[in-house]
């Protein structure tokens, strides 16, 4: 039976702005065809490693490899991974051991889903051994994700309407291992990190088969070779491309898509969830209009999120978004009229890593891009530039917040629920160079007084849509 974890609401305030930061300039891993579904890791001395699916032989995809050992500057030629010419490869996903020994993990179709199957290659640094089927006698097999412990035990996870899973450890391949079942169930492995102590901090999903609006995003762990109970997180139905990281404290933090309500729609509120003391958090909305996102988590416990966004028709931002618990910040990486896709941010020492692909308008070329930044380690300054001060929070009759957007006469007002709806929109006049003042006493549009939670009051700049945005708590 999924437990369900209750959620909690936090008594503080949360400003978003923008603020400029230093990305390097885009660094072309490959642009020579049309690639998709990458994935890469950094070594502890600092080495990146990378794979891709290269889609430029319709119906022969492959599987490329390559490294960096310059902190991602220049790249070796591509290894064509597999080299079997017979069928398509595709979905790879890699990871690496202490000693260095690099597994990817990818499927192999042949002709169609039913007959698919998922590979693992392993290279030692000079040789590319056989590639070995783990979903032995599971055909339709896909999705798999790899998760190495803290004694280089390799995990492959795998989705065949149900979680699969086998181990290699010293050499040896183990059986396979079905983590959850049920009647009419589906379940899926999305992501895994490993604390410390050799526990599995795990996503995935839980559906009832045939009905996907019961998709439930749900947590579960590994330790001492025993699977815990899942339990589903709250708000994270329905859901979308999930990551989870781990803190200092190797407390874990979700963050996902939320889809909203309605047909065909293609774009999500940036959910992040903590997992403190005992329970998840209340979802906390970071951004609107995303397609994906990805998260890491620094030394000083500070979030880093990048977003795939589409803020006006026809135009693609990556947009970074940056937290110290307590403030948030946002900027746009690059924004263009190609799209992005596929996105990966990790942090090694003091340095955040963005893979991503970007398609260009015709979608014929597809190119795979690395870009770097040193992360900041202190907040004061922003703080500062904004002049934010707030009082009081959390309030019952009205709450009044002054703050500033330099160079502006006029920006735009709304509260917003913790679902993401616009409940009252204003446009407010600055007070003069830039300040501006702002009361919300807890009524919507109709001036009908809203219900006791959790509320999102945004300004944003008319001109650059440079934003903040505060974080209320109501009490009827």
């Amino acid at each position: 039976m999924i437990k369900q974890i209750q959620s909690i609401l936090y008594l503080v305030v949360i400003p978003l702005f923008s603020i400029a930061q230093d990305w390097t300039e885009p660094i072309i891993i490959n642009c020579n065809s049309k690639n998709s579904s990458s994935d890469f890791i950094i070594e502890i001395n600092g080495h990146l490693h990378v794979v891709w699916q290269n889609d430029e032989d319709q119906g022969n995809n492959k599987i490329y490899y390559s490294n960096s050992i310059d902190e991602g500057f220049s790249w070796t030629t591509p290894f064509e991974i597999g080299q079997d010419t017979s069928y398509a490869m595709g979905e790879p996903q890699i990871s690496i051991t202490s000693d260095g020994d690099i597994y990817v993990a990818y499927v192999y179709y042949y002709n169609n889903i039913p007959q698919n199957v998922i590979y693992l290659q392993k290279f030692d640094g000079s040789v590319w051994y056989p590639p070995v089927i783990i979903s032995e006698g599971m055909p339709g097999s896909y999705h798999p994700r790899l998760v190495v412990d803290q004694n280089d035990r390799i995990y492959c996870f795998w989705f065949n309407y149900n979680i699969y899973y086998r181990y290699i450890e010293n050499d040896q391949l183990s059986a396979i291992f079905q983590l959850y079942s049920g009647t009419n169930e589906i379940f899926l492995f999305n992501m895994g990190v490993v604390d410390s102590q050799n526990t599995f901090h795990c996503i995935g999903l839980h559906e009832y088969n045939g009905q996907p609006s019961s998709d439930s995003l749900i947590y579960f762990t590994y330790e001492n070779d025993v699977w815990s109970d899942y339990s589903v997180v709250p708000g994270g139905n329905p859901w979308i491309n999930p990551h989870i990281v781990l803190n200092s404290f190797e407390d874990p933090s979700i963050v996902w898509g939320r889809k909203p309500e309605g047909d065909f729609v293609i774009f999500y509120s940036t959910i992040l969830s903590k997992f403190e003391n005992g329970s998840w958090s209340s979802p906390e909305i970071i951004s609107e209009n995303a397609e994906e996102s990805t998260c890491a988590i620094d030394a000083n416990n500070f979030y880093h999120i990048v977003n795939t966004e589409e803020n006006s028709p026809g135009i693609y931002k990556l947009v970074y978004y940056y937290s110290d618990n307590g403030l948030w910040m946002n900027e746009i990486i690059e924004e263009s009229e190609n799209y992005y896709r596929n996105s990966k941010l990790l942090i090694h020492d003091s340095t955040a890593y963005l893979l991503y692909l970007k398609y260009n308008t015709n979608d014929q070329i597809v190119c795979l891009i690395l870009r770097k930044q040193e992360i900041l380690t202190t907040l004061n300054s922003m703080k500062d530039r904004k002049n934010v001060s707030f009082y009081p929070n959390p309030f019952s009759q009205k709450t009044r917040i002054c703050f500033s957007l330099p160079d502006s006469k006029y920006c735009i007002v709304q509260i917003i629920n913790i679902y993401g709806e616009i409940l009252k929109e204003d446009i407010v006049e600055s007070v003069g160079n830039g300040k501006y003042q702002y009361s919300w006493d807890g009524t919507n549009r109709n001036e009908e007084r809203v219900i006791s939670g959790l509320y999102f009051i945004k300004f944003t700049k008319f001109t650059t849509k440079e934003n903040i945005l505060f974080k209320v708590l109501l009490i009827n």
